[in-house]
């Protein structure tokens, strides 16, 4: 038996069945859009699990257990990037000197024909996220690593010069890095999340510390400033008691 499709695919069902009979109207093979009296299931909206700054600490260093899939969680972590960015990371696109990530493309999984790149990333545009003192360092010792590895092993490894690569040199497996990151969970006791709840956490940690909205979105490849706002609405109110804290220190004596 068959799962049942979710609210959010039954959506998207409906809407090309109207695009679909809205066609077929213009052309004259039907009179009526019977779709349109039809009403799709509202998709419950998903509440992104956030860690605190010590349990992402916690987590981080977990994960460090795992030395193929550390890398990536490390630095999703730490840049709150998406998976389907990190993954076709190459060293090139790191700069050591600037400190730079520059992200400029997306990895997906087509079934049957394996991994595929798009030159852009979500939003269309390419960005770079900065890397901290510990980003940087930890990186900085991967490369190493990899310089090791690439004398040792000659030319053959890691063709694709990825910075995240499998044992064989070829993109990681999603389902693979999620396993990793439910193990490191699971070792240092924190409450269930997906991969993709590290960018969750890192743009709230960022929030929470008065990082400027606009400076979040960036980071995060946001295409406009109302979606940082709108996801992360969750933070707000301990920012607002921030705000009148500051505002009231302009009228202490």
């Amino acid at each position: 038996m068959s799962s049942p499709l979710s609210a959010q695919t039954v959506k998207h069902h409906h809407r090309l069945l109207c695009k679909v009979l809205n066609d077929a109207i213009d052309w004259e093979f039907v009179e009526t859009n019977v779709a349109k009296k039809a009403k799709p299931p509202k998709p419950m909206r998903y509440k992104p699990v956030t860690y605190t700054e010590s349990e992402l600490k916690r987590l981080l260093e977990a994960a460090k257990q795992s030395p193929i899939y550390s890398p990536i969680i490390y630095t999703a972590g730490h840049t709150g990037g998406r998976l389907g960015e990190l993954r076709p990371l190459k060293w090139k696109d790191i700069d050591f000197d600037s400190r730079k990530i520059y992200i400029t493309k997306t990895a997906y999984d087509v079934k049957k024909e394996g991994v595929k790149i798009k030159d852009m990333t979500k939003n269309g545009r390419d960005r770079y996220v900065v890397m901290g003192k510990h980003l940087l360092a930890f990186l900085k010792k991967h490369w190493e690593n990899h310089l090791k590895l690439k004398k040792e092993l000659g030319k053959d490894f890691n063709p694709l010069d990825l910075v995240f690569p499998s044992s064989v040199g070829t993109y990681l497996i999603p389902s693979e890095i999620t396993r990793a990151y439910k193990r490191a969970i699971k070792r240092v006791e924190l409450p269930d999340s997906r991969f993709h709840d590290l960018r969750h956490s890192h743009a709230t940690i960022l929030l929470l510390k008065n990082v400027h909205p606009k400076i979040v979105s960036d980071r995060l490849g946001h295409s406009k400033i109302s979606i940082t706002l709108d996801l992360y609405s969750h933070a707000i109110p301990s920012l607002q008691d921030g705000a009148v804290d500051v505002f009231d220190e302009v009228f202490d004596d």
